[in-house]
């Protein structure tokens, strides 16, 4: 992939310093220091360090995938979304993801997942990285393994209703709708 030529092409921030704000169970928050090296203005920027996380997309039969829903806390709504989860460290998302899907589905993969795709949920705020794993070959064990406070049912929906319900609000996650970007644009 070649990069684009851009003309007044801003500059990557030097880091002068960082100190830590707050830290919770899930996330850091930081206030970074960091200068322009271009023009040096200089500025303080709060940044939530986080955990990686991974989508698992799992094929059960051909166009149909395991979804579940879920209580989320931020927005207060039950969520319908692919299964998904925090990396454990340095832990390799094809192996987290496979983990995630059978601890929040019930279905195994049988075979070795495939990376979609990843980006940088909110590169604003955020430090971490989100992968999207496609598993096309898994079977379902009925064994789950909920975190404490997940609370979690599991079903099995066609593509195209799935889409359905991305587009009319539904499905309001936007790491699921990212996933669908790389599910539909992905060549099978």
């Amino acid at each position: 992939m070649s990069k684009a030529i851009i003309a007044n092409e801003p500059s990557k921030w030097e880091l002068l310093g960082e100190r830590e704000l707050a830290r919770t169970a899930v996330f850091e928050v930081v206030q970074r220091r960091l200068r322009n090296p271009s023009n040096g203005k200089e500025g303080e920027f709060s940044v939530i360090k986080a955990r990686n996380w991974v989508v698992a997309m799992a094929e059960v039969r051909p166009g149909h995938y395991a979804m579940v829903t879920q209580y989320r806390f931020g927005s207060d709504e039950l969520s319908l979304e692919f299964p998904a989860g925090c990396l454990d460290g340095d832990e390799d998302p094809l192996l987290a993801a496979a983990r995630e899907l059978e601890e929040e589905s019930g279905y195994r993969p049988l075979s070795a997942g495939r990376i979609l795709g990843k980006v940088h949920p909110n590169p604003a705020l955020q430090d971490n990285t989100c992968w999207f794993v496609l598993f096309d070959n898994v079977e379902q064990t009925g064994r789950t393994d909920f975190d404490p406070f997940e609370e979690m049912s599991c079903c099995v929906l066609p593509i195209d209703e799935i889409l359905r319900r991305a587009r009319d609000g539904h499905i309001s996650h936007g790491m699921i709708h990212a996933a669908l970007f790389f599910l539909t644009q992905s060549e099978r």
